[in-house]
């Protein structure tokens, strides 16, 4: 409750200076991303973090229904420790908000899911908290745990690498800019003649 006043006291002023000021709640980039209705948002949400999540499992770059399944367990076994422990509940809590909105606001066509970027200084200190209390209580697991570790910071270097680097991800980031423009421009161009 502390924490949602302390919240809220910066969150409401600002809501209602937005509101008074511009006549919306939310920011204009907001209306033309959500734009589909709720239910496509929350089908593109999720197939969006289905691609994010198969990148948190050893997906090596690749979205396939295996990495993605690896990554919704890992996701959801780190939530399922971090939520009842008081210290780790507001990470775990941050990144239930931040699924929340990826599912109300319907993903993204960028590389490297950025709506789901700030989680990542969440989600990833928090595996690395649950893989050592694991070694510590279960001491036999340690070498699997340290493999397990091994094995996603690799996936995850060359997810990075493959998604960033070279033409690929340039030319996709590019193309996308370009239909987000295009798209922009063409409705701009109907609601003058409308």
């Amino acid at each position: 409750a502390a924490w949602s006043g302390v919240v809220a006291l910066f969150f409401v002023p600002f809501l209602a200076f937005r509101r008074l000021y511009f006549g919306e709640w939310l920011p204009m980039t907001y209306y033309a991303k959500t734009g589909g209705g709720l239910v496509r948002n929350i089908d593109e949400g999720w197939n969006y973090t289905l691609r994010f999540l198969s990148q948190i499992g050893p997906g090596f770059g690749e979205a396939s229904p295996i990495s993605a399944g690896v990554g919704v367990v890992i996701l959801l076994a780190i939530l399922a420790w971090a939520l009842p422990r008081p210290r780790l509940r507001p990470a775990g809590l941050a990144i239930l908000s931040i699924a929340v909105a990826v599912l109300a606001e319907g993903g993204d066509w960028m590389v490297l899911y950025r709506f789901w970027v700030p989680g990542l200084v969440l989600l990833l200190p928090l595996v690395v908290m649950a893989g050592r209390d694991l070694a510590g209580t279960q001491p036999g697991l340690r070498p699997a745990i340290a493999a397990a570790g091994a094995l996603l910071l690799i996936s995850y270097g060359v997810a990075g690498i493959r998604e960033r680097a070279g033409a690929n991800g340039l030319v996709v980031n590019g193309a996308g800019y370009r239909h987000a423009h295009e798209a922009v421009g063409l409705a701009a161009a109907v609601d003058q003649l409308g």
